[in-house]
């Protein structure tokens, strides 16, 4: 019996290759820190990002966490700067070619600072670059990560 791979059949591993690989990037929380924080609280809503209230800590502590951590589960920095950090990461043996991509954003709030996580799948397709946001299907993952920062 042979076995025929349609195009649809394809996309959709690609699409679940994709989302098991980020889900293992995203499985365990962030480290604890050293110092106990204040409980985060966290907003959702389907229309933004998940995010975070973070109290008593400054913008570059935060996003060093965040770097070391997802450092750890292999990403690689593509743009750091004082207001973000972001990371990409190839999904091994994808055709066409897939990277996910997660951006990190830091944001002035009342009583603290709001951090905020978007996840993007860029894949190449006939040389061009089709990017998609696939953040609400990682949201439950997102938040949990985000309010291991706050701590």
């Amino acid at each position: 019996m042979s076995i025929s791979t349609s195009p649809i059949r394809c996309k959709k591993l690609l699409i679940a290759a994709a989302g098991a690989l980020l889900l293992a990037a995203c499985a365990s929380g962030p480290l604890p820190s050293e110092t106990p924080g204040p409980t985060p609280t966290i907003r959702s809503s389907e229309f933004e990002a998940p995010n975070v209230l973070i109290r008593g800590k400054i913008a570059k502590v935060i996003l060093d966490s965040v770097v070391k951590y997802r450092t750890q589960k292999g990403m690689q920095i593509i743009k750091r700067d004082a207001r973000g950090v972001e990371f990409g990461m190839p999904v091994p043996k994808s055709n066409p070619p897939i990277e996910v991509r997660m951006i990190y954003s830091i944001s002035p709030a009342p009583n603290g600072l709001r951090l905020s996580a978007q996840v993007f799948r860029d894949t190449k397709v006939s040389g061009k670059l089709q990017t998609s946001e696939i953040t609400a299907s990682l949201r439950d993952n997102l938040e949990e990560e985000l309010a291991g920062y706050a701590r």
